[in-house]
């Protein structure tokens, strides 16, 4: 498990990148949850955290793939591959995201 940021930092209905271990996450917040999807979109390799995200899904700012962000199913073509979520845990206003294997 590797602590990112608290949750201030983070403030509702916001995206931000975090990295761990070289690998960009994007961190994804909706009230109470926090969810953390893989950053990149898989049509064209391009940062999701410079899309848009109303709460429930992140558009990709390149060619509009949308993704949800509890899930990483994409939504709209032209992306046709699920994005890899990572869990996460809030503990004393800390989010932290339990590290996938290989990204370790």
């Amino acid at each position: 498990m590797t602590r990112v940021c608290t949750l201030s930092d983070l403030p509702d209905g916001s995206t931000r990148q975090v990295v761990i271990n070289g690998h960009a996450i994007l961190l994804c917040r909706r009230g109470d949850s926090v969810f953390a999807i893989d950053d990149n979109c898989p049509h064209e390799d391009v940062s999701l955290s410079l899309g848009a995200f109303d709460g429930h899904v992140v558009r990709c700012p390149l060619h509009g793939s949308r993704f949800c962000v509890s899930s990483g199913a994409v939504l709209d073509p032209p992306a046709e591959q699920n994005l890899l979520t990572h869990d996460v845990t809030i503990e004393n206003d800390w989010i932290h995201i339990v590290v996938r294997p290989g990204l370790a």
